[in-house]
C-alpha cells in the first residue's frame, strides 16, 4: 500500500492527468487486492469520474499499451460486486465491455488472458447470456 500511495503522492506533484488516473487505478487495485472493496471503490470511481476522457486514455495509453478506462472499470465492478451491489457492477461490466470493444484495436480479446482483466468479465451473471461455463457470456469466447 505504501508503495501505491507513493505514486499517487507523485503523481499529484506531477499534475499529468494521465498519472493520475494510473496511480488511482494502483490504489485502488492495492486496495481492492486487500479487500478494502470500500476504498478500492472510491478511488476507482475517482478515476471514472475525473480522469476518463478519450484524451487521457489517448495520451496514457500510448505509454502503457493499456486502455485506462478498461482497467479501472474492470476493478469498479469487482469492488461493487463485493460491496453487494450486483447491478451496478454488472452495468459498469456492460460499460467495461462496450469500450473494450470499441478500442483500436479491440482489447476485449486480451481480457480473459490477463491476471487482473478477467475477473470482470465473468461476473456471474445470474443466467443471462451464459454458454453453460458458469458466468461467462458467450460474447467473450
Amino acid at each position: 500500500m505504501e508503495l501505491a500511495n507513493e505514486g499517487m503522492e507523485f503523481a499529484n506533484r506531477l499534475g499529468d492527468r494521465g498519472i493520475v488516473m494510473e496511480a488511482l487505478k494502483w490504489v485502488g487495485q492495492t486496495m481492492l487486492y486487500r479487500a478494502d472493496f470500500a476504498g478500492a471503490r472510491d478511488r476507482l470511481a475517482m478515476a471514472v469520474d475525473q480522469y476518463d476522457s478519450p484524451e487521457d486514455k489517448r495520451d496514457w495509453a500510448a505509454y502503457t499499451n493499456t486502455d485506462p478506462r478498461v482497467a479501472n472499470r474492470c476493478h469498479l465492478a469487482m469492488s461493487l460486486w463485493h460491496l453487494g451491489f450486483p447491478d451496478q457492477a454488472l452495468r459498469i461490466n456492460r460499460e467495461m465491455r462496450e469500450l473494450a470493444r470499441a478500442g483500436r484495436p479491440p482489447v476485449h480479446s486480451g481480457l480473459r488472458s490477463t491476471p487482473h482483466g478477467v475477473a470482470a468479465p465473468v461476473l456471474p451473471t445470474r443466467g443471462r447470456g451464459s454458454d453453460g461455463r458458469r458466468g461467462i457470456p458467450r460474447d467473450l469466447n
